[in-house]
């Protein structure tokens, strides 16, 4: 019987809230179980886990080698070997070639001479990223996934369809009605692109420089005659607005990353119960990992095009206009982080730039002979430089990434091939383990022409610092933590507010320690306004609940259908969302509601 079946062992009833430490005291002594809510900080879990990599092995031709034997790879842990705990064959509908037999008359024997382990389903996520998607794009984008999903979806693949835009949307949960899915990505509408993208701020640039007035100050060389040292007005003037306009973009594109890298991070967090190895097709493109020097060399070329006998004045100036905006360590940081989850769940990305070939830009310097070939070096770099995050998202991840190329279907259908047959190794790392640190892992293999693909590395993470991700992750895409059921029930009288949680005493998730079974579950109360901003300086209410039962005491607690409790606290009139979250903070499965509420 499924643990959502499970019916109370006695009596459907409630157990009473409790407010306080002493009530808590109280109802022990009736009930002979401890347990206790209190305010205290929020605790978090610590757990040594296995270190899992996905292997996918091709030989020349791109073809899945089926042969792989663990004598034959050396697995190296910062440099260090490790010893492979177990080795097999992930493999899904893949017909599994055989060997020819060593004697005539004997059964062939199949190619792979490690334990195969048969997947059952295959889960795929199509992630839309509207953020930088031209309309074109969209429209290609669309025709592709559907052409893919309508021809190549297998009885046992699941599909999911998800977009990010001001929030993360999931347009369409797992499903393998391909009608459905198709309907769901029919209803993906466009949008007018941010001005976060870099292909809009080279736009603006380009107006910039010519209502300055820029163009007639290189067609006439008499205006820069006067001090060679100097440069003119206009160029001055031109360089020191697209600085400004420059630090908007970077303020605009530090919230777009950090809203995409939590919204993948959460996506990944959320398919981690799901069996193998997930795969996310992102459609997406991109942003420039380093996008303060992308920018100051796109303002440095363009103003030196229309004044090529002062590049020294430009670039002083331009450095000068642009100190201290951007940092590229925010953005790597939060890459790495997205990597990071993305790896804990067995979840490969697999990036797709939709914008496919595309031709240099050519700017109003570009069709000036003089100081033209300045511009050229760079003027692909609003195509380029945003790669940079999708390719090493993908590479993180044992995934692939696909950039200048019409042929979007070959991305997806390597994304689909790939979950079909994979090698599965494990070993328990013997390096030393430090919070924070990244370990690089290499796979050698002794055969020579096979390629191997697999994640690069992983953090070994600060339990306090996810722990404290999902929890932001949680308020901001509360669909994605349903880890176990909840209601939450909302009375309010002038001004105040009353929410009662009920918790289904099966939704308790305990661990033994020393005879004993505990459980640690912390409830999260905000509430967030139309613009998404929390009201108050932080949470609405906090509560912890730590119980530690015996044998008898859990099933007297298992009787129970629901667990209450209840939180009343004063909050100013206004139409709110409600959020609640719960987080069991030993086996970090959490869970969130959402109610929309008026406070009079």
């Amino acid at each position: 019987m499924r643990p959502n079946d499970r019916e109370p062992l006695v009596e459907q009833k409630t157990i009473p809230p409790v407010k306080t430490r002493l009530g808590a005291f109280l109802w022990i002594a009736c009930c002979l179980w401890p347990f206790a809510w209190t305010q205290d900080v929020p605790s978090f879990r610590t757990a040594t886990e296995l270190v899992l990599v996905d292997l996918v092995a091709t030989d020349r031709d791109g073809n899945f080698v089926w042969d792989l034997r663990p004598d034959e790879l050396e697995v190296l842990e910062d440099g260090k070997r490790q010893t492979v705990t177990f080795f097999n064959l992930q493999n899904r509908g893949a017909l599994v070639p055989e060997r020819a037999p060593e004697n005539p008359g004997q059964p062939a024997p199949s190619a792979s001479s490690v334990p195969i382990q048969r997947i059952e389903e295959g889960y795929y996520v199509f992630l839309m990223d509207l953020h930088s998607m031209p309309f074109d794009a969209l429209g290609r984008s669309k025709e592709a996934v559907r052409g893919f999903v309508e021809s190549r979806l297998g009885p046992n693949d699941q599909v999911m369809l998800a977009t990010i835009r001001h929030r993360l949307r999931i347009n369409q949960t797992f499903t393998q009605d391909v009608e459905k899915f198709s309907h769901a990505l029919n209803q993906v509408p466009f949008e007018p692109r941010l001005e976060g993208n870099l292909s809009r701020f080279m736009e603006k640039l380009d107006d910039i420089f010519a209502d300055m007035g820029a163009l007639g100050v290189a067609n006439d060389p008499s205006l820069t005659q006067g001090n060679p040292e100097e440069l003119a007005p206009q160029i001055e003037g031109a360089i020191q607005i697209a600085a400004g306009e420059s630090r908007q973009f970077l303020s605009q594109m530090e919230i777009q990353v950090a809203f995409s890298c939590a919204a993948i991070g959460a996506l990944a967090r959320h398919l981690r119960s799901l069996p193998g190895r997930k795969h996310l097709v992102l459609i997406s493109a991109g942003y420039p990992l380093d996008a303060r020097t992308v920018m100051k060399n796109i303002i440095r070329e363009r103003a030196a095009a229309f004044a090529p006998n002062q590049y020294p004045q430009v670039h002083m100036l331009v450095n000068s206009s642009m100190a201290g905006a951007g940092r590229r360590t925010s953005f790597e940081s939060r890459l790495r982080s997205v990597i990071d989850q993305a790896n804990r769940s067995q979840v490969s990305v697999y990036s797709i730039d939709p914008r496919g070939l595309m031709p240099p830009a050519i700017s109003y310097a570009g069709t000036r002979q003089s100081g033209s070939h300045l511009y050229a070096s760079h003027s692909n770099q609003d195509i380029t430089a945003p790669q940079d995050f999708l390719t090493t998202l993908s590479a993180g991840t044992g995934g692939l990434s696909f950039l200048n190329d019409n042929d979007m279907v070959r991305g997806i259908g390597k994304a689909f091939d790939d979950g079909r047959s994979y090698y599965l190794l494990g070993y328990a790392p013997r390096t030393k383990r430090k919070p924070g640190k990244f370990h690089e892992i290499r796979v050698k293999l002794a055969r020579k022409g096979i390629k191997l693909r697999y994640r690069r590395g992983y953090v070994d993470s600060d339990p306090e610092q996810t722990a404290h991700a999902d929890l932001a992750n949680a308020f901001k895409f509360p669909e994605l933590f349903r880890d176990f059921p909840f209601r939450v029930q909302v009375s309010n009288q002038t001004g105040k507010l009353k929410v009662r949680t009920l918790i289904p005493t099966r939704s308790f998730a305990f661990s033994r320690n020393g005879g004993k079974n505990r459980c640690v579950m912390e409830m999260f109360g905000a509430l967030v306004d139309d613009s998404g901003k929390w009201v108050g300086e932080g949470f609405l209410f906090f509560k912890r609940l730590d119980l530690d039962l015996d044998r008898e005491g859990l099933d007297h607690f298992q009787r129970y259908r629901n667990f209450s409790s209840s939180s009343e606290k004063d909050a100013p009139p206004g139409k709110y969302d409600l959020v609640v979250v719960l987080r069991q903070s030993l086996s970090g499965r959490m869970a969130t509601s959402t109610r929309s509420i008026i406070v009079h």
